[in-house]
């Protein structure tokens, strides 16, 4: 076939056929796949194993590209004028693509400027394509790139580990010697800071979180544990190897940590292991509670649609088209935000239903109940691992379990007052204790398991968390620093020991590589890898004079007992400050100076309230509910106008339900005016119809 003017090359289908795989190579593949080899955990945590991985290198390679040519092919019988000229749109087209990722590195420009610089560029050289005969035919010599990308990426040291899951490796030659070997049941939560199970004094909170405290009175409590790492990825095979992280990035996989708990045990135990982010037991085996299926499938292409915007376009505008939220491991189009508010959190509840291990196959129930229920189905002598993502981000759980409309708190970033900012922590930090009530209901149920099943008296039981979170503005989310090691660093960690009636409280210095020589020492164990963390019930096991935490920069940071002892202390007077910890009043809902307004009667309010109206556009979704519903978007945002001159931090905001005042919060100023958020409980509601008010009150 030839082209309408002779000062243009001699085309050719084949040719251009191999140039638009070639481009197709260049534009799509080659960005994720290096976005996917910079991240090969992605394919771990999502469960998306060889079969899907190789169908995804082959849809990429082969079926994409055909897709894109295939109407310009049949356009060729047809009528070969418009066939050519198809042609070049197309490879116009994916010039503007493949200039996008460099483009977007002019980070001083705004997105669409760059856009428009990037489709003019595309356009200026999709016409040397066409009338430079040695850029058309130069083009055919990156045809090998076709092979050598996926190849490259099929054949890359993580990727490659991840294909070669048939690898055996082989469980420890070790004995156990106690007579009666115990149950052994091991809960590791995810982000969840030590400080949000304490009162003001410094104990368990038993009124905000019964079944810890109650726990805790039947168990050693190491309460100056902490992390050895920041990031899930190395935490938890720490806990589990007891052994410090090994720097640099490294898979959560079996064939990177041979020398763990299944493998110390797998010889001796049963193993029932439900791991949300690791993949360190026998997938073969202990697979059960992977997402199978077309739903891998399903989270696979959408995910690559948003891996690709983020690899691609200017960062500003992929996170404005679909966000790619910080600390979550995929599902990221459960995010989008342009569907509203009940919308965008049925999505996140379904990222949880999906793709995260927590929930099984229908929305309302629980995997995790599921794995509970199954614990009948194993022998006593079984190891029960059971790491889930609660209370980690999304906060979308109510203690009840139900789920309600979560948002991103975005709000802070329009106040008009600095003062106000310290609101965002205050509220995103409340979503993050109704998660942690949460995991208190899913211990509950826990314990009444085991105790139902008749394991608990004669059972090892761990709790731990992987690491800690900040909410305190100015400082580091997740990222370990000297500004948050207190909320990062320090977590829960409770063990109970065969038989053992009384609670202990243990304040020396503890560390999550513990926990494994800890329990192989109850065993009475012989054998085995050596370990970097001492066992807890070994009177001679020296106690480290130092802490040692690690981030996820492989940054080193070492306290001794002075500065742990008085980092958590600081950490504790702040949020008893805060969420009025020693106020008798204040519960995981309520906290503040207007606490005294809860319980007052309608009739109180009106006496008492200033003039102002409410404008509240989630409060036509509570007044009918239904409480069968596993959702309830107890969430409610609005804005207040008022002739009240006086200072917003001297108010606040009553909802009053049914008659009687059951929500606080204060107000705060934005750039449209006064503003409020308040979270209610699902305790409160009557099925079917509610009543409920707004009320703006001095401060008691």
């Amino acid at each position: 076939m030839t082209a309408p003017k002779n000062d243009t090359p001699n085309p050719s289908v084949i040719l251009n056929t191999l140039h638009i795989f070639t481009l197709s190579t260049l534009v799509f593949a080659f960005p994720l796949y290096s976005f996917l080899m910079a991240n090969p955990s992605y394919f771990v945590t999502n469960d998306i194993w060889p079969g899907t991985i190789f169908f995804f290198a082959f849809m990429l390679t082969i079926t994409l590209p055909l897709i894109l040519t295939a109407p310009v092919l049949l356009m060729g019988p047809i009528r070969k004028s418009l066939h050519w000229k198809m042609h070049l749109c197309l490879v116009a087209f994916l010039i503007t693509l493949s200039f996008l990722p460099f483009v977007r590195r002019l980070e001083f420009l705004p997105p669409y400027p760059i856009i428009i610089i990037t489709i003019i560029l595309a356009i200026l050289a999709a016409r040397q394509y066409a009338t430079n005969s040695f850029i058309y035919y130069g083009l055919s010599f990156l045809s090998p790139l076709i092979i050598l990308f996926p190849l490259q990426f099929l054949f890359n040291d993580d990727i490659a580990q991840i294909l070669d899951q048939n690898k055996s490796i082989p469980s420890q030659e070790t004995k156990i010697n106690t007579p009666e070997p115990p149950t052994i049941v091991m809960v590791v939560f995810d982000e969840f800071p030590l400080i949000d199970l304490l009162n003001a004094e410094g104990n368990i909170d038993a009124k905000r979180f019964p079944n810890f405290a109650a726990f805790s009175n039947n168990a050693t409590w190491y309460a100056n544990a902490t992390t050895v790492h920041d990031y899930t990825l190395k935490a938890v095979p720490a806990i589990l190897s007891g052994n410090y992280p090994v720097p640099g990035p490294v898979i959560p996989i079996r064939q990177n940590y041979p020398d763990t708990l299944f493998t110390l045990l797998e010889n001796h135990y049963e193993i029932h292991s439900l791991e949300a982010i690791t993949k360190l037991a026998h997938d073969t085996r202990y697979g059960k509670y992977q997402v199978q299926g077309t739903r891998i499938l399903d989270l696979l292409l959408k995910d690559i649609y948003v891996m690709y915007l983020h690899a691609t376009l200017p960062k500003k505008l992929a996170t404005e088209i679909e966000p790619m939220e910080d600390g979550l491991w995929g599902g990221f189009m459960k995010y989008k935000r342009s569907e509203g508010e009940r919308g965008r959190v049925k999505r996140m509840h379904n990222w949880f239903v999906q793709q995260n291990d927590i929930m099984v196959h229908n929305s309302k129930s629980l995997q995790i109940r599921e794995y509970i229920s199954d614990i009948d189905n194993y022998p006593p002598k079984t190891f029960h691992l059971m790491h889930i993502l609660i209370p980690h981000a999304p906060y979308m759980f109510l203690p009840s379990g139900r789920t309600y409309n979560h948002r991103d708190y975005d709000y802070s970033r329009k106040v008009e007052n600095p003062e106000d900012v310290i609101l965002y922590e205050e509220h995103s930090r409340q979503a993050h204790l109704l998660q942690v009530g949460f995991a208190d209901t899913v211990l509950g149920n826990l314990i009444d398991k085991l105790k139902t099943s008749g394991l608990f008296n004669n059972s090892i039981i761990a709790l731990v968390a992987d690491h800690g979170v900040n909410f305190k503005i100015g400082h580091k989310n997740r990222t370990l620093s000297q500004n948050n090691i207190g909320s990062v660093g320090f977590i829960p960690l409770f063990i109970r020991f065969p038989g053992q009636q009384q609670g202990i409280v243990d304040r020396t210095n503890v560390q999550t590589i513990d926990i494994t020589p800890t329990i192989t020492n109850a065993l009475d164990m012989e054998g085995g890898h050596d370990m970097e963390g001492r066992s807890l019930i070994d009177p001679n096991a020296q106690i480290p004079k130092l802490k040692k935490l690690v981030n996820r920069k492989d940054s080193i940071f070492k306290f001794d007992e002075e500065e742990y002892t008085a980092i958590r202390k600081n950490e504790l007077d702040y949020y008893t400050q805060t969420f009025s910890l020693d106020d008798p009043d204040a519960t995981l809902y309520h906290h503040g100076p207007g606490l005294k307004w809860i319980g007052k009667t309608l009739e109180q309010l009106k006496a008492k309230s200033i003039p102002a109206a409410f404008d509240c556009p989630g409060l036509e979704n509570l007044k009918s509910v239904d409480l069968s519903d596993d959702f309830i978007p107890v969430l409610l945002n609005g804005s207040i106008s008022t002739e009240d001159s006086s200072p917003l931090d001297q108010r606040t905001v009553v909802a009053c339900v049914n008659g009687i005042a059951h929500g606080i919060t204060q107000p705060f100023q934005t750039e449209d005016g006064p503003a409020f958020q308040l979270l209610l409980s699902d305790q409160i509601f009557r099925n079917g119809s509610n009543d409920i008010e707004f009320f703006l009150m001095p401060l008691p």
